[in-house]
């Protein structure tokens, strides 16, 4: 490690300012390794880089080499550079605490040296964690105005660099500063406001990494999920950074290679695998507000954003948990303790054991059969409907259940989804007899729909017209309170009770509905004009599987078709007002 003599920097300085001369033989920077690094006490630096193209210009390695061997202008050239102002600030930071040894990164380490680069972006995170005292210079802002007024004002950019995360909970004391090196607090005094911006638990601030979320978690540890959703929001120039500067914080050694890309990511995660047992690894997107990918693995951290309050737990915890939520013990005893707690990486892919999820699907016999449909087959192959369930695996995350009714070939089918921890049921009436083009609409629709079961509460309905008719499917499902592993499907064919989109523009909503027949609109729901209920007779009146209603849009106009609206002129009423009634 290589670390800059404090008194040598500040009289080197002072005797430029004199213009006195100094022996080239000076060294500022000295390298220590082992017993002689272990016996040093030395502050240490975390400071955004400057920006060239803003007039900011850091001081590297070879600058601080020929600092003595260079002319007087080009030495009063790198003087006047801001890094050089970060480097003597941070020594008369150190001198007042009574340090010797100051390490910065722009100019400790040699970069153009890739066997040193490696090894100082593998050993950082402990030189951080070794240091008596992190000065965090916070070079845009003034005071502590930001820790007090969050949101009000804007929020220090050192708060957003990836590498910055590390050299906020690595170190046991950090002091931040201001633009003009005035000490705003320390991370302790800190650690509320820190927190909020962060997303990092302040116990983490206040009692470290290690110690911190045992009494919630069981594990001493944060778990992955949760360290790479505090660095989801974060960016670096490099984009192999920002999986470089998460090693220390996971434990992990790689090494670099430049040039990679994202895949510097998967490397991070596969390394993650290999050293720990922590599933949530794969938690990423677990709540839909973040990235996707075509892999098991996510593409860079910030698919983890939902994933703060993902805890670690071990194998037992993990199975007393499910057993709790009403997974049946001979479901549990299909995993060994030892398979959940192995994660095999082969060159076809990686091997998980988990326990399955069961979507429980419960149908209407009674009214299907009434109106003469039948089950006519499940899609994929493979994948079977036994005592009215359907059981999804791994692999396999979705079914289709197709029903017809013979007589004059009416056919329509439930998609079934699932994908972390949520689930979807979607009629249809037009479909590809293919189960990856059901396979996509399956997970097409889990992932762009807005509407969610609630756990305990109120049912989800979705909702379509068979076609030209005023019948239609209706699929109610919810995800009981007790069980996050199992949704119950109900199935119906009913005449509609409610206006409604057409069967190309087939929409969810809840199962409150008013007394109406079913009426289909192709239009915007602001052009409708807003009049009083339509009047109850018309809904004792007759209505065939082959009436049909819908407001059309034509220009400026809305135009209704189909043999209700013959019923609504009959009462009287205005077909386009009365169509307006189900709003």
């Amino acid at each position: 490690m290589r670390l800059i003599d404090v008194v040598t920097m500040l009289n080197l300085e002072t005797n430029f300012d004199k213009e006195k001369n100094v022996p080239r033989t000076t060294k500022v920077l000295k390298e220590f390794y082992g017993p002689d690094l272990a016996e040093k006490e030395y502050a240490i630096l975390s400071h955004c880089w400057g920006v060239e193209k803003e007039g900011e210009q850091e001081v590297l390695f070879e600058d601080m080499k020929q600092l003595l061997t260079v002319s007087d202008e080009e030495r009063n050239e790198i003087r006047r550079r801001t890094g050089y102002k970060k480097i003597v600030e941070t020594c008369r930071r150190a001198r007042k605490d009574r340090l010797e040894w100051v390490w910065i990164d722009t100019c400790c380490i040699n970069k153009e040296s890739s066997s040193e680069l490696s090894e100082a972006i593998n050993s950082m995170y402990k030189w951080y964690a070794n240091a008596e005292l992190c000065y965090a210079y916070l070079h845009d802002t003034l005071g502590d105005s930001w820790s007090k007024r969050m949101g009000l004002m804007a929020i220090p950019k050192w708060f957003s660099r990836g590498w910055t995360l590390q050299e906020l909970i690595a170190p046991r004391v950090v002091h931040f500063l201001d633009r003009k090196w005035e000490r705003i607090g320390d991370k302790a005094e800190l650690a509320w406001a820190l927190s909020k911006i962060t997303g990092i638990p302040d116990k983490v601030l206040k009692e470290g990494l290690q110690k911190a979320l045992s009494s919630t978690g069981g594990l001493e540890h944060p778990s992955v999920g949760q360290i790479f959703s505090w660095a989801a929001g974060r960016t670096t120039t490099r984009e192999e950074d920002r999986a470089y500067s998460l090693m220390g914080l996971l434990g992990v050694h790689m090494p670099m290679l430049y040039g990679e890309g994202k895949n510097a990511f998967r490397r991070l995660q596969l390394e993650i695998i290999r050293t720990s047992n922590d599933q949530s690894v794969f938690a990423w997107g677990c709540e839909r507000k973040s990235g996707w990918s075509s892999s098991i693995l996510a593409d860079d951290p910030s698919c983890f954003r939902d994933c703060n309050g993902v805890i670690a737990w071990n194998p037992e915890q993990f199975t007393d948990e499910l057993r709790r939520k009403g997974m049946a013990d001979n479901e549990l005893s299909k995993c060994t303790q030892e398979r959940l707690r192995t994660f095999t990486v082969t060159n076809d892919g990686i091997q998980i054991w988990l326990p399955t999820a069961t979507f429980g699907l419960y149908t209407e016999d009674q009214t299907l059969s009434h109106d003469g449909f039948v089950l006519d087959r499940v899609y994929p192959d493979g994948v079977e409907v036994n005592d009215s369930s359907v059981t999804f695996s791994s692999d396999i995350g979705f079914a289709a259940v197709a029903y017809v009714r013979r007589e004059d070939d009416t056919r329509f089918l439930v998609l079934l989804g699932y994908c972390g921890g949520r689930h979807s049921a979607f009629p249809l009436l037009n479909f590809e007899q293919d189960s990856e083009s059901l396979r996509s609409r399956a997970f097409e629709k889990l992932l762009n729909s807005n509407h969610e079961p609630t756990y305990g509460g109120s049912y989800l309905m979705q909702h379509i017209h068979f076609l030209r008719s005023i019948n239609g499917v209706m699929v109610v499902y919810r995800v009981p309170r007790d069980s996050s592993v199992r949704c119950t499907v109900t199935i119906d064919t009913a005449k509609c009770p409610a206006c409604c989109t057409s069967e190309e523009r087939s929409m969810g909503y809840l199962v409150e509905t008013p007394h109406m027949p079913g009426l289909m609109w192709n239009c915007p729901l602001h052009k409708l004009p807003q009049i009083p209920d339509m009047p109850r007779s018309l809904v004792g009146s007759e209505l065939l599987p082959d009436d049909y209603g819908r407001v059309q849009e034509g220009g400026d106009e809305l135009r209704p078709e189909g043999n209700v609206f013959e019923l609504v002129a009959g009462l009287g009423l205005d077909p386009i007002e009365a169509s307006a009634a189900s709003l």
